[in-house]
């Protein structure tokens, strides 16, 4: 059945944790991107009232980290600036959001900044872990998210049955 699907993100959910810092520029990039996939795009915030871009201005959030699990989306991307992707990684609900995605074999996009965070999930570059810093690798974000799961990251997290 997998191997028939095509390939598409259309009507599909990308949830985008974003922290105080974050690249403005670099979101709405990413935004315009999934819209193109017809494929809506969510900006999640580690409080309620958003997080302020490396601009000063305030972006609302669709929701906080606390009501936004990964689970609900079908790819995430960590748009984060290394201040705070360090007081992130010191939080459990932000790792386990983040660790989620990895066990549910979800395409993860990420800024440099998020070092400290992948690192605190064990979050390793690889199949799925996508860096997107830019618009090249905006673009391949997204390609991968098309193709859905990564599910070659299965047997590396479940033993054997």
């Amino acid at each position: 059945m997998l191997a028939k699907a095509v390939p598409t993100l259309a009507g599909r959910k990308v949830g985008v944790l974003v922290t105080n810092g974050f690249d403005a520029a670099l979101l709405s990039g990413l935004r315009t991107a999934v819209k193109k996939e017809k494929a809506t795009l969510v900006v999640i915030a580690p409080k309620v009232g958003g997080a302020v871009s490396s601009a000063g201005k305030l972006m609302e959030a669709d929701f906080a980290l606390s009501a936004a699990p990964s689970i609900f989306f079908d790819a995430v991307a960590i748009v984060a600036a290394e201040e705070g992707a360090r007081k992130l990684a010191t939080e459990a609900a932000a790792v386990d959001w983040l660790r989620d995605a990895f066990g549910h074999l979800k395409v993860i996009g990420h800024t440099a900044g998020a070092a400290a965070l992948l690192k605190a999930a064990g979050v390793k570059p690889g199949a799925g872990v996508v860096a997107a810093d830019d618009d090249s690798g905006v673009r391949a974000f997204v390609a991968a998210a098309r193709e859905g799961r990564i599910w070659p990251r299965e047997p590396k997290l479940r033993s054997p049955g």
